[in-house]
């Protein structure tokens, strides 16, 4: 695509002391695996190089491990010698990038809904979802053709070169709203199931026990420290999910007071807001879309694995939702982990709680770094630095604590920001980049993606707020 005047330089002087926003999960994560490589130095312009072997379309170039054919394998690697992922490692790592404590909320949500209605809801999602991922990888490889960006630029990269620095804010500012939504989420769970194992600890007590523990381990300034935390945090989740779902598939029955359509105690209020930001919630990721496509050793496999890999979640997503919705009926906790009986499987239950309560502890700091590396800069000082952190961890303690239910809290986030970033954003993106390209059609069509992230979003925080 030529160069076009309205596009920008991927930083601008007033924001170059802004760390990239998801550059620090993608370092962590990369940090955390051993079959991932994700590592996203510091931002800079990247010009495409002029070397005919590297082709932006295709990826970086793949040079053999050894001399001879077949079953040796091909090691993809940039210019700078930084090894890429293999198909399988970037499959592994989107649904790593999506599955997280939301699949818990699933059964609660199929219990508002009814099984008909949440499941043609979540679908709808996700197909949206997907399809405004597409157009952001679209926006980014326009804006890379025509030197505006480089390869590991950001979403807030990418909403700088196509629209200008206030776009830019108002992605950070999403991203900076959805993460300390997903750390506030977080100690919601831990309060919740804590003080289910310890009867005699209030949510207030369990998040006031966290607070100093948090304000310690957020000070961490090297993201790379923490990895080994998000790998306790991944284990759990599995784990937890994993025996939820076998415990769901042993009480697994028709109840009579499962509905497959709206359950009468949702008749006089409808269930679709709350489901719009549930599911949305779930299904937030995008703003680690670009840096997995910049990850792969083959980009263009990345649509067809980012297809593959929404197509298996989903799946997931309603099967879980499906189990516990069916095995516990309209007696369904907004946490599924809640349902499961001590009485019953006493160990099983605490290490469940207490297992996933401690790793989702562990991930906390990470998942606050986008966060503080966006207000801080490189010459901050060491108190004014540890001053910030330990407010905004005690700002997340009291917003949990003031919450009463988890489901309707993220149901909230994803309403308020991630439907601005996951639905607005990237299709506005993509009309002012590609726009001359497109079909009045497939500007309409876009338009009312758009339009449905903003109308869901809004009817989702009206009705999540009135009912908090």
């Amino acid at each position: 695509m030529a160069s076009k005047p309205s596009m920008r330089s991927s930083s601008s002087d007033e924001d170059d002391e802004i760390y990239p926003i998801f550059h620090s999960i993608a370092e962590a994560a990369s940090a955390a695996s051993q079959t991932t490589t994700m590592r996203m130095p510091s931002q800079k312009k990247i010009t495409p190089p002029q070397d005919s072997s590297f082709e932006i379309e295709n990826g970086p170039q793949l040079l053999p491990a050894g001399a001879g054919g077949g079953g040796l394998q091909a090691v993809a690697v940039t210019q700078d010698g930084e090894k890429l992922a293999s198909s399988f490692e970037l499959f592994v790592n989107i649904l790593i990038c999506f599955i997280g404590t939301g699949i818990l909320a699933l059964p609660y949500a199929f219990s508002r809904g009814g099984i008909l209605l949440s499941a043609i809801t979540l679908v709808l999602v996700a197909i949206l979802s997907m399809f405004c991922m597409h157009k952001l990888v679209e926006t980014k490889r326009a804006l890379e053709r025509a030197g505006a960006i480089g390869l590991k630029a950001t979403y807030g990269d990418v909403a700088d070169a196509a629209g200008g620095v206030h776009m830019k804010r108002a992605v950070n500012t999403m991203l900076i709203v959805s993460q300390l939504g997903f750390s506030t989420a977080y100690l919601i769970f831990v309060a919740d199931n804590l003080s289910s194992v310890i009867p005699s600890l209030s949510r207030a007590e369990v998040v006031g026990f966290c607070v100093p523990i948090l304000c310690a381990v957020s000070c961490i300034r090297d993201i790379a420290r923490l990895a080994p935390f998000s790998l306790v945090a991944d284990a759990a989740i599995l784990f937890s999910i994993s025996v939820v779902f076998v415990t769901d598939a042993k009480n697994f029955s028709y109840h009579r007071d499962v509905s497959l359509f709206v359950p009468g105690s949702s008749a006089t209020r409808s269930p679709l807001p709350f489901l719009f930001g549930m599911f949305v919630y779930c299904f937030e990721g995008i703003g680690m879309v670009l840096p997995l496509e910049a990850s792969a050793a083959d980009r263009t496999q990345f649509p067809k694995l980012l297809f593959i890999g929404i197509g298996l979640i989903v799946t997931i997503y309603l099967a879980f939702g499906l189990a516990g919705y069916c095995a516990y009926g309209s007696e369904t906790e907004d946490l599924i982990t809640m349902n499961l009986d001590p009485s019953k499987s006493p160990w099983t239950t605490t290490a469940v709680k207490t297992g996933l309560s401690i790793g989702l502890l562990l991930t906390y700091p990470m998942m606050m770094q986008p966060v503080y590396h966006t207000i801080e800069t490189q010459k901050t000082s060491t108190w004014y630095r540890i001053t910030v952190r330990s407010l905004l961890v005690i700002l997340t303690a009291i917003v949990g604590i003031s919450v009463p239910g988890f489901s309707e809290f993220i149901s909230l986030i994803g309403s308020i920001a991630c439907s601005v970033l996951a639905f607005v954003i990237p299709v506005v993106l993509h009309i002012l980049v590609m726009g001359h390209e497109l079909t009045n059609r497939k500007i309409f069509v876009e338009s009312l993606v758009a339009t449905f992230g903003t109308i869901g979003g809004l009817f989702g925080a009206i009705d999540t707020i009135s009912n908090l």
